[in-house]
């Protein structure tokens, strides 16, 4: 299956809590996503249409769910399902919104049996608004290695 792919045939959320719109790129360590939000969407905070900065960090999550969906695919198996457990080094430089178009960058950092890390930055164009590392459980079924 060729990139890019929308992420709906990647994640199990759907709108509104599908942030991510397409899966651009993944190659099994790194992968990256685009998104775009509404300016009616529910993450919009004011009026200038700032999105909830908590929604950049689901961003990361999600495009790390979408390239593990990609492999899961690709391998002819079904999509493992993990969680969000934990968050550590998150940084916000600028704050996105609405109608913007934001690319999604996530590396695979390590695992340690079902735990994996992830890095993960946001970008509009050529600036850095957010990047954390996201601490995830994978269930056992369909496991792989990050």
């Amino acid at each position: 299956m060729e990139l890019p792919l929308d992420a709906e045939m990647l994640i199990p959320h759907r709108k509104p809590m599908r942030l991510i719109d397409r899966l651009n790129a993944s190659d099994g360590k790194s992968g990256s996503a685009s998104a775009r939000f509404p300016a009616d969407c529910p993450f919009v905070i004011d009026r200038k249409g700032t999105i909830e900065r908590l929604a950049l960090l689901e961003l990361i999550a999600q495009t790390y769910a979408a390239s593990k969906g990609y492999e899961d695919l690709a391998d002819g198996i079904d999509s493992s399902q993990g969680y969000l457990v934990g968050i550590s080094n998150a940084v916000y430089y600028g704050d996105a919104y609405a109608r913007q178009d934001l690319l999604i960058k996530v590396v695979s950092e390590e695992a340690f049996e079902q735990f994996h890390l992830a890095a993960g930055e946001v970008w509009h164009d050529d600036t850095l608004l957010m990047k954390a590392t996201l601490k995830i459980w994978i269930s056992s079924e369909n496991t792989r290695q990050a």
